[in-house]
This record gives structure tokens, C-alpha cells and sequence, in this order.
């Protein structure tokens, strides 16, 4: 359960994410609905009365991931689509945000890295409500990134950027929130799908 300084802190960097989220994801375009059943267990987005529709646009940013980001200081690697590039942005104190875009498409993400050194930090459903009890946490299953980090993905919404897919996580070391636009459901998930811890 986090102290109330870890709770400020939090809610301090989900304030960061949605204000850097709104600067990377400013040229995005429409919104389009999508709706998978996944190919593994959990199903960790499953958006339920939605209509299913996929671009080819969309299609060849999924094809082939062969690009591989590294990070050597949090020790962690994952690979992203062939037409996407990664920046890396790093903070006072040491926060990252990393965002991965494909500038023609607009399609992309953002990942907000924390460290935070606490192997009993645990990331769910319940104490993301807890903890912002403002935010939206919609459709949402446990995850396990790597076989290691424990957390939850889940749909949410703000008024900074719409309609979002969230995976946050824990390794122990650092806390991690990726965030896409929902449209980009499939691109994140698959990202998560290669995430490596290097120990």
C-alpha cells in the first residue's frame, strides 16, 4: 500500500505522462475503434461492443517488429514496428519517458519510467483506483510483462488526449505506464508481448 508521499508521487507522474502525452500525440487524426481477441493469456484488451475495423496502414506497422530498443540504465529492451522511431527524454530526477511513433501514420506510444525501489510495490486495478481515483480504469486484467513485472492493462479516458490503452507495471526497481491511443491498442500490445528484462 503506498504512503501518502508515494501516492503524491504517483499521481505526480501520471500528471507528467498526460502532459508529455499531449505534446507527442497533438498530429494525431481520427479515432478508430478496434477489437481483438488476443492470442494469448490474458486477453489484456478486449473491448467489449466494439466494432472491429483495421487499416492496412495499421497492419504493416504490425508485421514486422525487427527494431530493437535497448535501455542499458533500467535493463530492459523490446522491439517496435520497422517504420517507428524511439526518443528518449529524460527528466529531473532522472525520470525517462521514452515514446515510440511512426510520424507518417501518427500512430504511437509513450512509456513513463519511475524509478522506485520496492519489491512490495504492487501495481492492479485496485490500487490504481485507490491511488487516482479520478481515473478511469476500464476493462482491465492483471498482466505479467516478461514473467516478471506484475500490473494491469486497461482502458482509460482523459480530456488531455480521448481515449487511451494503458499497461502499467513493476519490476521491483521501477514502475513502468505505457500509454497509447486506443486506436494503437494492437501496436502497444505487442510491444509489451516482446518487453525483455536483461535480470
Amino acid at each position: 500500500m503506498l504512503n501518502k508521499t508515494s501516492k503524491i508521487s504517483v499521481i505526480a507522474a501520471v500528471l507528467a505522462t498526460l502532459s508529455v502525452a499531449s505534446w507527442f500525440f497533438f498530429g494525431a487524426k481520427k479515432e478508430r475503434k478496434s477489437t481483438e481477441n488476443l492470442d494469448y493469456s490474458p486477453m489484456i484488451f478486449k473491448e467489449e461492443s466494439a466494432e472491429k475495423t483495421k487499416t492496412d496502414e495499421e497492419s504493416s506497422s504490425l508485421s514486422s517488429q525487427n527494431n530493437k530498443y535497448e535501455n542499458v540504465k533500467y535493463g530492459f529492451s523490446f522491439n517496435y514496428p520497422d517504420d517507428f522511431t524511439v526518443s528518449e527524454f529524460v527528466e529531473e530526477g532522472g525520470k525517462i519517458v521514452l515514446t515510440a511513433q511512426n510520424a507518417k501514420t501518427g500512430q504511437g506510444l509513450q512509456i513513463y519510467i519511475t524509478a522506485y525501489d520496492d519489491p512490495n510495490f504492487l501495481v492492479s486495478k485496485e490500487s490504481i483506483l485507490r491511488d487516482v481515483p479520478d481515473m478511469p480504469v476500464l476493462n482491465s486484467a492483471d498482466v505479467v510483462v516478461d514473467g516478471k513485472a506484475k500490473g494491469a492493462a486497461f482502458f482509460s479516458e482523459n480530456e488531455s488526449f480521448g481515449k487511451t490503452a494503458e499497461v502499467w507495471f513493476a519490476d521491483g526497481r521501477n514502475f513502468y505506464q505505457a500509454t497509447a491511443y486506443r486506436k494503437d491498442v494492437k501496436i502497444l500490445e505487442e510491444i509489451i508481448k516482446s518487453w525483455e528484462f536483461r535480470n
